[in-house]
């Protein structure tokens, strides 16, 4: 015998959060394994990476770390509603400050075409971090 959501008494609400916070998560670990386990062929593969200077190995596993933290702190978040805001919160702070350098890089005119940075930093790191926000005043 199987149950609906509605039949659990699951909120539309609490659904699409689980739903928002999976995707982010297996994004997040997908990449992060990617820069881990290849980091040359994500160095030479990914858009606009090439441009941002030299290959350098492990600081790009360095990176892919902090994404794999990021995606099982997003799974966590989605299966743990009491911690959700906190583990969301302390992602946050790679999330948001990694956006904010690709910012500063696109000022100072650092990165080829911006887009490529606008689309797969900056404009993930503003859902994260809002959306972190958003859960933080939820929870009052």
């Amino acid at each position: 015998m199987t149950f609906s959501d509605s039949q659990m008494n699951v909120p539309a609400g609490e659904r699409a959060i689980v739903w928002v916070l999976g995707v982010l998560a297996i994004l997040n670990v997908a990449n992060g394994l990617f820069m881990f386990f290849a980091p040359q062929t994500w160095f030479v593969t990914t858009p606009g990476v090439i441009e941002t200077g030299s290959f350098n190995f492990h600081f790009i596993q360095d990176i892919g770390s902090a994404y794999i933290m990021t995606g099982i702190a997003a799974a966590m978040a989605a299966a743990m509603p009491i911690h959700r805001f906190a583990l969301m919160a302390l992602s946050s702070v790679f999330v948001g400050l990694h956006g904010v350098i690709h910012v500063v890089d696109i000022a100072k005119g650092r990165c080829g075409d911006p887009t490529d940075d606008i689309v797969a930093v900056i404009l993930p790191s503003i859902l994260w971090v809002g959306l972190t926000v958003w859960l933080g005043q939820r929870q009052k």
